[in-house]
């Protein structure tokens, strides 16, 4: 692995132990990867990264 990859990976770990919030690129990718209004809006296809086949849904 290259420096830059043990860097991030390193980031995760440290930010994983001591911030509450989740990693940012999640926080914000799952919510939207949930949302059949966003998936409508940029014509995402099921199984695409940002419209999963088992999306979360609360009832």
């Amino acid at each position: 692995m290259d420096d830059r990859v043990i860097g991030s990976l390193w980031y995760l770990i440290i930010g994983c132990l001591t911030d509450p919030h989740s990693v940012a690129k999640y926080r914000v990718n799952n919510v939207v990867a949930n949302m059949p209004e966003f998936q409508k809006a940029f014509s995402c296809k099921k199984g695409q990264p940002m419209a999963r086949e088992n999306a979360c849904r609360l009832r």
